[in-house]
């Protein structure tokens, strides 16, 4: 198997992995596991389920795996089963931030996704994961220093959270070009795209958690809205920023690169430096389709009920069980 089979997706939180995900598992020669650990000591969640949806796989996610003998193993265990698949990989959750291990990447080609961090460090989901209301520097500089350490891998493609939700048709033709596989017409309505549930692309049911990126394609604007205010952080920030993510294909020198990333460490300086220090303003908008909430808030109340029956059950057998 060619390393050019072998592809991995990867990015920070909340910056279009997942969409890709759905995107090229789409095309039917294509298979991308969704945040499945390779190689340790536990299972995380959704490799769990694909555990429990193909027990016979267990074999393959061993402790101590390396990632390119994995997808050699799962390439010929899906075959097997009767699945073919000409291209596998990953959206690995430990390629992200400052733990991503580029030695392993560098032979693979790799989708970068990112987004603009003027409006990643103030989404809801990051301020809950990353705290930056209490003090964006941290989360700010291993986020740049994620990104463009990118430039330093032989086979990427970065893909523009904005260009994704915004310019869908250009991210499609870019990844035909970049993995050599006409993505057209599997690609043209993605997010219409399903699969039995004996196929192995439901066996980790990860779309039922991610409505938006799964079910309802490019929307074609963000989910977050901000206003900067001035500060010395953002003068010193951005254009370093900026300079990678406004050329995305640039060829930039490793001595450029590393002594960039000395300059985004010297900005520790500046912490810690709340969120409300460096906006005038930010606020989460709601993109989902309003049946789409009337069913999310429906879920969520049945849910409810289940759990307080089942409290209710447990308060019960406990009483009988005293006397």
């Amino acid at each position: 198997m060619e390393n050019k089979n072998i592809i991995f997706v990867v990015g920070a939180a909340k910056t279009g992995t997942s969409v890709i995900v759905q995107m090229l598992n789409a095309h039917p020669d294509v298979f991308i596991l969704y945040e499945t650990r390779i190689g340790r000591h536990s299972l995380d969640k959704y490799g769990g389920r694909f555990i429990s949806s193909y027990p016979d796989a267990r074999n393959l996610f061993s402790y101590g795996a390396i990632p390119e003998d994995f997808f050699i193993r799962l390439q010929k265990f899906l075959a097997e089963k009767g699945y073919p698949f000409k291209v596998v990989g990953s959206d690995a959750p430990e390629f992200e931030m400052n733990a991503c291990p580029m030695d392993i990447l560098n032979p693979h080609p790799v989708i970068f996704t990112i987004r603009d961090i003027r409006t990643w460090l103030a989404k809801n989901s990051t301020i809950t994961q990353y705290f930056t209301d209490n003090n964006v520097v941290c989360a700010a500089i291993d986020y740049t220093t994620f990104f463009i350490k990118s430039f330093l891998l032989d086979k990427v493609l970065r893909a523009r959270m904005e260009d994704i939700i915004s310019r869908n048709n250009d991210t499609i033709e870019a990844l035909s070009s970049f993995l050599n596989l006409a993505m057209r017409p599997h690609l043209n309505e993605w997010w219409k795209v399903t699969f039995p549930d004996s196929h192995p692309k439901r066996a980790q049911k990860w779309r039922d958690g991610h409505f938006v990126s799964a079910h309802y394609g490019p929307r074609g604007n963000e989910d977050t809205e901000v206003t900067l205010a001035p500060h010395p952080f953002w003068d010193e920030l951005l254009p370093i920023f900026d300079a990678y993510y406004n050329n995305p294909t640039a060829k930039i020198p490793k001595e450029t690169i590393f002594a960039d990333i000395e300059r985004l460490q010297a900005l520790k300086r500046f912490s810690p430096l709340k969120l409300d220090e460096v906006y005038k303003s930010y606020k989460h908008i709601t993109l989902l389709p309003e049946g789409h909430l009337k069913r999310k808030a429906r879920t969520e109340i049945i849910r409810e009920i289940k759990r307080m029956k089942s409290m209710g059950g447990a308060l019960m057998r406990e009483l009988f069980r005293r006397g």
